[in-house]
């Protein structure tokens, strides 16, 4: 008896030691659709984890893909039946509705955490996700080099081939900037002998203009200046008035494409008849290459910002906030310390870090690590990563690091747009999230406002108007 006693507490001290060196699984959801990851995480899965365990950090984890039209609905129906994921993106228009309800946990007291995460945080973007001053979503974070700022949007792209032909230098102020508009409508640049040429297409990104006029333009529809003691949108803004009345006079002039707001950026400057555009860097890189590669002299540089009537000069400072990623407040704190530990060993490139597991696979395999010229030199493509579980799919903090970029001119046209010299100064500048269905209205308004004006459908007075109507809708807004 005594003998089948001391084997039975044999057996159950074994099966808890054994249950309690078990890995603590984390879950997470996902609104991006790689369909090429494998459904049990594949090889990749396997090796982060076991990295991570060597690390001192027993975890495993499952990622769980919901369609972006249902993510929203899908998050907070399970985050009440308190059967979601443990972390999960949200958009920062969410924070107030989860965090009101009490679904998703306060995160500030554990940033000290992640001193890892912190030491690649743009301070900046932690305002956006901050309600009630506590944090309740963790931003994208960057490595340092000047190409891995956040914006690759917002940047003016201009016919370096044309300012060539007509022996122009890059414009550096406002009037310079219309006279090469000018030159480019009406100096045939592309020298074919024909009046088809433009120097403006204008969608609905006019950062570097308004930076012209000490304003900050969002595409987002986010930007707020303080004015006094209260925040006005920048869309009301005395100096929108200014603005305004240069497009139309650029308009009236023929500088400006017709097919404006129209057509994308891209799909104006692939006719090659335009001179200066809003396009990303990656669209213009592409346009560059198949240029090159039909033997055409075409090719499109990312612009210094022109300096404005009274000095000031700048790109958007922060153009595109992706979403930033949950935490459920319905785990435990053993959870809650298991997946804090995890995320910032995924922004950790030291050796023992997982950041370039996670981001690049294996040494030798999947990638070389280049120290001597700080470059990641890719040995897979990156559909194959995503086929064996590794980068973007599982960057569950995403860490921007463009070191894998072999376009040195593209590294460069990023920098420009991420130079901080380059951007608007933003110590008055506030990015405020209106409720999205007020956000999409007044946006609405404010496009047909400006499109009106531009095109001499409209005068001035309707952007009185805009304002008038404007105020009026937030005025009983929190």
């Amino acid at each position: 008896m005594r003998k089948f006693c001391y084997v039975l507490i044999c057996f159950l001290v074994l099966a808890c030691n054994g249950k309690k060196n078990e890995p603590l699984l984390l879950s997470f959801y996902s609104d991006a659709n790689y369909v090429n990851y494998p459904q049990d995480g594949g090889r990749g899965r396997v090796v982060i984890s076991e990295k991570a365990q060597k690390e001192g950090i027993n975890i495993d984890f499952v990622r769980e893909y919901i369609p972006q039209n249902e993510y929203r609905a899908v998050l907070e129906q399970n985050l009440l039946l308190e059967t979601s994921a443990m972390a999960f993106p949200i958009h920062k228009d969410q924070i107030q509705n989860l965090a009101e309800l009490g679904l998703i946990l306060p995160l500030t007291k554990y940033l000290a955490r992640m001193p890892h995460y912190i030491s690649k945080l743009k301070d900046s973007s932690l305002d956006n996700y901050i309600y009630n001053g506590d944090l309740y979503a963790l931003p994208r974070v960057s490595r340092p080099e000047g190409f891995n700022g956040y914006n690759t949007r917002n940047g003016w792209a201009i016919r370096t081939d044309w300012l060539e032909s007509l022996n122009l230098d890059m414009p550096e102020t406002l009037e310079d900037l219309e006279d090469v508009l000018r030159q480019f409508t009406e100096m045939d640049p592309d020298q074919n002998g024909m009046d088809d040429t433009y120097g403006l297409s204008l969608d609905f990104n006019h950062s570097m203009l308004w930076g012209a006029f000490g304003l900050s333009y969002s595409e987002n529809f986010e930007n707020w200046i303080l004015d006094g003691e209260s925040l006005i949108h920048t869309t009301t803004h005395p100096q929108v008035e200014n603005i305004l009345k240069l497009y139309h006079s650029w308009y009236e002039k023929g500088y400006i494409s017709p097919e404006s707001f129209i057509q994308t950026g891209l799909a104006i400057q692939s006719k090659a008849n335009v001179g200066i555009s809003s396009i990303s860097v990656w669209n213009l890189n592409r346009l560059n290459v198949t240029w090159k590669n039909e033997g055409k002299s075409s090719h499109l540089a990312i612009m210094l910002p022109v300096i404005g009537p009274e000095g000031d000069r700048g790109y958007d400072n922060d153009p595109f906030l992706s979403n930033g990623l949950a935490i459920s407040a319905n785990l435990s704190e053993v959870e809650v310390d298991g997946l804090i530990r995890f995320l910032d060993w995924i922004c950790d490139d030291s050796e023992e870090g997982g950041f370039y597991t996670v981001s690049y696979g294996i040494e030798g395999e999947h990638y070389i690590l280049d120290k001597e010229n700080n470059r990641i030199n890719l040995l897979s493509t990156y559909d194959d990563l995503y086929k064996t579980g590794f980068s973007n799919p599982v960057r569950f903090i995403s860490v921007i690091d463009r070191r894998w970029i072999t376009s040195q001119e593209l590294l460069d046209n990023i920098e420009i747009l991420n130079d901080p010299e380059n951007l608007v100064n933003e110590d008055h500048i506030y990015k405020f999230v209106l409720e999205n269905d007020t956000k999409l209205k007044l946006q609405k308004r404010w496009e047909q406002t400006m499109v009106s004006i531009i095109t001499g459908t409209a005068d001035l007075s309707t952007w009185h108007d805009y304002v008038e109507l404007f105020n009026k809708e937030i005025q009983d807004l929190p």
